[in-house]
């Protein structure tokens, strides 16, 4: 058991907690229902129920829909699904993490939440591995989901842009009236007025294109901060190995896939960080660098990250979905992060929908990928 540091902390409200040692991670789970007789179980409930309500308050259109009797999922095809796909100690934990998403959905055991600092609403679909899928169902329908591709720096090319080229958009009036100006900075006219518009427009054509990965998994290649073996798949050359702890090597199906995972680390890094993948981006995108570094300058940690997500949340959450369910009150309607989510019998052409209130909210216009819950998904961590 692993003690945790802190007696109390007043900024999380959390007393001291545990967790269990490394060795238990190599045990498969049993999943076990608790009878909610006792007061522990009783107040861990009462606990939910007041997550759930401060959620219902913020997108009420979206947990309205939230209906544990109605979301179902075939638990022999899945269970025998990961028993055959994720053999061998190697894979206890990817296994588990399956075991415990499917057994909460038969049990009916799930709740929702949107009070975190990312503003993002937190369901039992949010934290269900992709390749599960294609086994769940609500009303008995399967469901297709609509997201915005390259998502994150999709985000950021709609900050650019509306640096580059300002219009009256919903984006611009969110990061100015956030929190009494948390962001309004960014669009500060003697910052704007010393970039260099070709540079940044250069990434904004990329994300919207649909390239950016793709080209910018070339260069890290040939930055020497990915390389490949001889099945053609990708790793990062920077391996950081922990003491006390067994060397694991990351692998990638493809360069687009490294390219995310390193753009990710690039973009939520802090501002003081320093590594090979950051003077790789400073070096190819240097105006768009500067932007971020500006950004993140002398804010707390997890400040351009924070922004980015509430950017999402705002757009999907308390934009796009609430004036698609007013438009629609009898379709179902879901949400993971930057995708929505709905039954395959949608009577309307939700993409089109999506796309057009999407570009009015950004001011540009992403590219969308569709997703069928049927079928054999590609496998996910």
């Amino acid at each position: 058991m692993v003690e945790h540091w802190k007696d109390y902390s007043t900024i999380s409200n959390k007393c001291k907690r545990y967790k269990l040692g490394s060795n238990y991670g190599s045990q498969l789970i049993k999943y076990t229902v608790i009878s909610d007789n006792s007061a522990f179980i009783k107040k861990r409930n009462s606990f939910k129920i007041d997550r759930m309500m401060v959620a219902n308050k913020k997108c009420n259109h979206l947990t309205k829909w939230l209906n544990p009797e109605l979301l179902t999922i075939d638990s022999d095809k899945a269970i025998n699904y990961i028993r055959k796909e994720y053999v061998g100690k190697g894979n206890i934990h990817r296994k588990n993490k399956r075991i415990f998403s499917i057994k909460s959905i038969e049990n009916k055991y799930w709740t929702y939440s949107r009070e975190g600092l990312d503003d993002r609403l937190h369901t039992v679909l949010t934290s269900l591995p992709k390749d599960l899928r294609q086994y769940v169902k609500y009303n008995g329908e399967s469901l297709i989901s609509l997201d915005i591709k390259n998502s994150q720096p999709f985000i950021l090319a709609s900050i650019l842009n509306q640096l580059i080229n300002p219009n009256i958009n919903k984006i611009n009036g969110y990061i100015e009236g956030k929190d009494n100006n948390k962001y309004s900075f960014i669009m500060c006219d003697l910052f704007r007025n010393t970039l260099i518009k070709s540079e940044l427009e250069l990434f904004i054509n990329q994300v919207l294109d649909g390239t950016f990965y793709e080209s910018y998994g070339d260069i890290l290649y040939n930055e020497a901060i990915i390389s490949e073996d001889i099945n053609n798949k990708c790793y990062l050359t920077n391996i950081i190995k922990i003491p006390n702890k067994p060397l694991r090597i990351k692998k990638f199906d493809n360069r687009r896939e490294a390219a995310k995972h390193v753009i990710m680390q690039t973009l939520f890094s802090s501002e003081k960080y320093h590594a090979n993948i950051i003077t790789v981006f400073e070096k190819h995108y240097k105006e768009v660098y500067r932007v971020t570094q500006f950004i993140k300058k002398d804010k707390e940690k997890n400040f351009f990250p924070i922004l980015l997500q509430n950017t999402e949340a705002n757009s999907i959450l308390d934009y796009c979905t609430k004036i698609i369910s007013n438009k629609y009150p009898d379709m179902p309607l879901f949400t993971i992060h930057d995708s929505i989510i709905t039954t395959s019998i949608c009577p309307v052409n939700l993409e089109e929908e999506f796309t057009k209130l999407l570009c009015f909210y950004f001011g540009i216009c992403p590219k969308l990928g569709t997703e069928h819950w049927v079928g054999d998904l590609s496998r996910a961590s």
